[in-house]
């Protein structure tokens, strides 16, 4: 499972860094109408890889942390935390 959970936020790392590197490129170039759906199809990328993310191992953010009310944040190893 560990292995399976470092895949996962790996293919998140590098869905976010896509749309780091396109938001800066979008700065300089908004009227680029492929720059924009690059960034959208890499938005939808991100968000399908954390909602998965989320779905297995618990939240990613902080932000996240509240299912059904309760606040879960804390109830699984953070991202950052090893599996014991």
């Amino acid at each position: 499972m560990c292995n399976e959970r470092e895949a996962l936020m790996k293919k998140l790392m590098q869905a976010n860094f896509v749309l780091d590197d396109m938001r800066l490129y979008l700065d300089t170039h908004p009227c680029d109408e492929e720059g924009i759906k690059i960034f959208e199809a890499a938005r939808m990328q991100r968000d399908e890889f954390l909602m998965e993310y989320e779905a297995k191992f618990g939240p990613v953010l902080a932000d996240n942390g509240v299912t059904n009310g309760q606040w879960n944040w804390i109830e699984k190893p953070w991202p950052w935390q090893n599996e014991v």
